[in-house]
């Protein structure tokens, strides 16, 4: 996953068009993300369940069959604090340790793929606000080229102080979606780096929460 959006290798693009296609890009990436989250959601969702429904299969009609089995998963996890009182004292206590271990890495592991879904819908929304900010800015008709930008500002400074401000937010339009842009390419590859740092901790189930608790703080910051 890469998010160098900055990159311009077509120097006969306008400003308008690099940065229309560098937000399209983010969008985009950012919305495959999402829908690779949510898939994991799913996943990680399913295991628990499984794990559940493995684990207390004796306690399960007919968990041997697949059949059964899947229908049984649709309420295991609601059910387990059910199991737990009820049947946990009859299986080893091995087993019982090791099950509420993965059960509970696995609810680590679901509320830190959906923290990481809250973060991917508010980029896409900031996204989708530059994107808007873009068109309006384009319709009001204000020069990007980059030397003209800087004799619009020379005019500027020579006018009166009663058009000065007007003039010098809409020339530095294109200027503020630009950092916007920057800001959000930083917490991506902000993120980049904790799935690095926290990819190589599969032996510690906690560390998904420490995890989690970053993408909280970044989802404050934004």
């Amino acid at each position: 996953m890469g998010w160098n959006i900055f990159k311009n290798d077509k120097e006969e693009e306008s400003e308008e068009q690099l940065l229309s296609r560098q937000i399209d890009e983010a969008l985009q990436n950012v919305m495959q993300e999402k829908r690779d989250a949510e898939s994991m959601l799913r996943k990680i969702d399913g295991w628990m369940r499984d794990a559940i429904v493995e684990t207390y299969a004796d306690f399960f009609e007919n968990a041997q069959y697949s059949y059964y089995k899947d229908k049984h998963k649709v309420t295991a996890l609601e059910k387990y604090p059910e199991l737990k009182q009820n049947h946990g004292s009859k299986l080893p206590t091995e087993t019982y340790e090791r099950c509420e271990k993965i059960v509970s890495g696995y609810m680590n592991q679901l509320e830190l793929t959906k923290s990481k879904i809250v973060l991917y819908d508010k980029m896409t929304k900031e996204y989708q606000t530059s994107k808007q900010k873009l068109r309006e800015t384009v319709a009001k008709g204000v020069k990007t080229d980059k030397l003209e930008q800087h004799e619009q500002r020379l005019e500027q400074l020579d006018s009166s102080a009663d058009t000065l401000g007007n003039a010098y937010v809409a020339t530095n339009r294109l200027d503020d979606i630009k950092r916007e842009l920057e800001l959000r390419q930083q917490t991506m590859i902000e993120l980049e780096k904790l799935s690095a740092e926290y990819s190589g901790s599969e032996s510690n189930f906690d560390s998904s929460k420490q995890y989690k608790d970053e993408i909280d703080k970044m989802l404050n910051n934004i």
